[in-house]
């Protein structure tokens, strides 16, 4: 499972800059339980970190005078770590315990 998430992780940022500390197997396994959709919701929250930092406390004057060169800046592992606390699991133990056993039951395709 955690190859899956890794996976996920990797389409969702194909082309976001990472930073050399993001190590998406960590992040995988940091994201145990979290559905495709969070996991996705989670990878383009780190990739806004950056810019709400560098938005923050500017008017929208100074927002727009902001270059392209300014707001491109890799995500890091930090960046990740952030998103994962703001962005909580949408599916409950209870579910992931039913569909593991509609799985061992029925299988899957």
């Amino acid at each position: 499972m955690g190859n899956t998430r890794a996976a996920l992780l990797s389409s969702a940022l194909c082309s976001v800059a990472l930073e050399s500390d993001v190590n998406l197997e960590e992040l995988s396994a940091m994201l145990e339980g979290y559905s495709g959709a969070d996991i996705v919701l989670v990878a383009r929250d780190a990739a806004m970190m950056f810019l709400r930092r560098k938005i923050a406390g500017l008017s929208c004057e100074e927002i727009r005078q902001l270059t392209a060169e300014e707001l491109n800046n890799p995500v890091s592992m930090g960046d990740f770590k952030e998103a994962i606390l703001r962005c909580k699991k949408s599916v409950k133990h209870t579910e992931l315990e039913r569909y593991r056993h509609w799985i061992n039951e029925f299988g899957s395709t």
